[in-house]
């Protein structure tokens, strides 16, 4: 049989109210793809009625759907699982709370068409609710290439994150250890960008293929628990990279931020001394990738 175009792989856990959406918009954007698609839905040990939403979906689709229950948990194994199951020549990654536009498959036809290389390109994340923060979105309105030396968190977004899978079998797994559900709580995308640099990999940023993230988080507190998860996440990423210039030169420059901080000279929405904020948990998540290291 031959290998589809796409593969798509969503990864959920306990989402049985909420997945629908996403699937629902799935199901619309692949019906309308003009190259083959499978799905590949990764059930990362849920306890509610997930498993049953998921094989209720799959029923109806004239698409190859593969259901993969991974029991280990944080994102990073069910992405893990995911990526093993997948067949198809370009890999895009959602969330289980967001949504494909109609014509998403044909704008990452073009965007790989138009470029041969073996890149990751990152697309548009819009805001799904108004009422929700305006966090996890990128919606600059132009391309963009990240340069070689440049921090790339938040440059693109795991809500909306392709590849050709020969390249996602250059860089290997993602490391388990950062990511939701993990000791290190978050940037397991940057983790692995970091690596698609080390590896001399294009990180491309480009907005004609969207998606909207419906994340619900709403209010300050919830802001300032994001806020804590990337420092602390972002510190366990410096800790592991230490030995590259590049990555020193973002600690410095982490520093020179919360420094800006402290003597009033920065302005941020939301959270009054963001960077003060995050440079405590980067410091927190640095000394904790050695103690879990040792």
């Amino acid at each position: 049989m031959t290998d589809p175009e796409f593969s798509v792989i969503i990864c959920t856990l306990n989402r049985a109210a909420q997945l629908p959406l996403a699937l629902d918009a799935l199901g619309i954007a692949v019906g309308r793809a003009q190259q083959s698609v499978e799905v590949v839905l990764v059930n990362n040990g849920s306890t509610d009625d997930t498993q049953q939403v998921m094989e209720h979906w799959a029923a109806q689709q004239a698409v190859p759907v593969r259901i993969v229950v991974e029991e280990r948990r944080g994102l990073s194994c069910a992405r893990n699982a995911g990526l093993a199951a997948a067949r198809g020549r370009i890999i895009v990654m959602t969330d289980d709370d967001c949504t494909l536009e109609p014509d998403y498959f044909e704008h990452v036809r073009a965007a790989y068409a138009s470029d041969a290389r073996e890149v990751i390109r990152g697309g548009m994340v819009g805001l799904g609710d108004p009422r929700d923060i305006p966090f996890t979105t990128k919606r600059a309105a132009n391309p963009a290439e990240l340069g070689p030396t440049a921090m790339p968190s938040g440059f693109i977004i795991g809500a909306n994150f392709t590849m050709q899978r020969a390249v996602a079998q250059r860089i290997g797994k993602f490391d388990e250890r950062f990511g939701a559900g993990a000791a290190f709580v978050g940037s397991d995308d940057t983790d692995y960008l970091v690596r698609a640099q080390d590896l001399g990999i294009p990180i491309l940023y480009d907005p004609t293929f969207r998606v909207d993230h419906y994340h619900g988080r709403r209010g300050l507190d919830a802001a300032r628990k994001m806020y804590r998860g990337y420092g602390f996440g972002n510190g366990a990423l410096f800790a592991k990279h230490l030995g590259q210039k590049r990555v020193r030169s973002w600690m410095v420059e982490s520093v020179r931020a919360a420094l800006r901080d402290v003597l009033g000279k920065s302005q941020h929405d939301l959270i009054k001394n963001r960077d003060l904020l995050k440079l405590k948990h980067q410091v927190r998540g640095f000394a904790a990738y050695f103690r879990h290291k040792g």
